[in-house]
């Protein structure tokens, strides 16, 4: 009995050892994080302690972070030239709580893992209209890629960029545009009643003075938000060191592989079920890439070392 008792102790030893040796880093963080607070937003990070990107109205993107072995999490965020710190922790892979500092407010948040930037691509067609502080009307055209990112627009007459993610139920955006005020940056918040169909509808934030709007789009691509996720494969190393293998994927297809920033590292023609990329030539860091197979599109990451 004895012997059975310092044997279950030992099995009991390991198996929190095992459970406590979880280890973070700020490789932890990279790509695309829904923000969910007081708003819903984005901030892209590059798994290096460089917050790249954000979708808050006003933020330049501008900031750092930084995450302990042990998923404690400090950093700050550049928002209309102030620097906002945050601090919390990770609870998972996928989901931190954190609380943001802006202007003596203490504002509680959770980050989550935006898991596949290609559910939102296509093209949307809708209008904008401002109801509050105006009654301006836009109507309004963009696209979006399989990472998400906004690449162009057929009625917005400026510059365009931005983002439109989907994660959890929810659906974030933000547009910004050379337009006339109040439409240079448009935000999009659907918290709620989003089921994966192609019409989206919702609150509208247009910055200048706090205006709000409604709006509705329609997505006009023969890709479905349903038909995103259909391609199955396997995709291995992860990490890699001189070859990515990506196996499984439907022939006829192709893969391509960003960079944190999205600019297309390699763009491979799916010819059989195996498909080697060699990725030696790639510097060490986080990159992401999406696999098609005639319309359909899946998304991952990996890490090269």
């Amino acid at each position: 009995m004895k012997k059975s008792l310092l044997l279950l102790s030992a099995a009991f030893t390991l198996f929190a050892a095992t459970l406590s040796a979880t280890s973070y880093s700020n490789a932890s963080w990279n790509g695309a994080w829904m923000v969910t607070g007081l708003t819903q937003n984005y901030v892209i990070f590059d798994g290096a302690g460089n917050i790249t990107a954000a979708g808050i109205p006003s933020a330049t993107g501008a900031g750092t972070y930084n995450i302990a072995a042990g998923g404690a999490v400090t950093g700050t965020l550049n928002v209309g030239g102030t620097l906002c710190p945050f601090t919390g922790a990770l609870s998972s892979d996928s989901v931190a709580n954190v609380s943001v500092t802006y202007m003596s407010m203490s504002i509680p948040a959770t980050f989550i893992a935006v898991k596949n930037t290609a559910v939102m691509q296509g093209t949307y067609d809708g209008t904008i209209v401002q109801t509050a502080g105006g009654s301006a009307t836009l109507p309004i055209n963009f696209t979006v890629d399989a990472m998400g990112n906004i690449t162009s627009s057929t009625n917005l007459t400026g510059s365009i960029s931005g983002a439109l993610y989907y994660s959890n139920g929810k659906v974030t955006g933000l547009i910004k545009s050379g337009e006339a005020a109040p439409f240079t940056e448009i935000e999009i918040n659907i918290t709620s009643g989003y089921s994966g169909s192609n019409s989206l509808s919702g609150a509208a934030t247009l910055t200048g003075s706090g205006k709000s709007g409604t709006f509705a789009l329609t997505k006009s691509a023969t890709v479905s938000v349903n038909t995103a996720l259909a391609v199955q494969f396997n995709a291995y190393p992860n990490p890699a060191k001189d070859l990515f293998v990506v196996e499984g994927a439907v022939s006829n297809g192709n893969i391509k592989v960003y960079d944190v920033l999205g600019n297309v590292l390699m763009n491979t023609t799916i010819t059989s079920s195996k498909t080697i990329l060699n990725v030696s030539t790639l510097s060490k860091g986080v990159y992401f890439y999406n696999v098609t197979s005639g319309t359909a599109v899946s998304a991952g990451k990996f890490i090269v070392e």
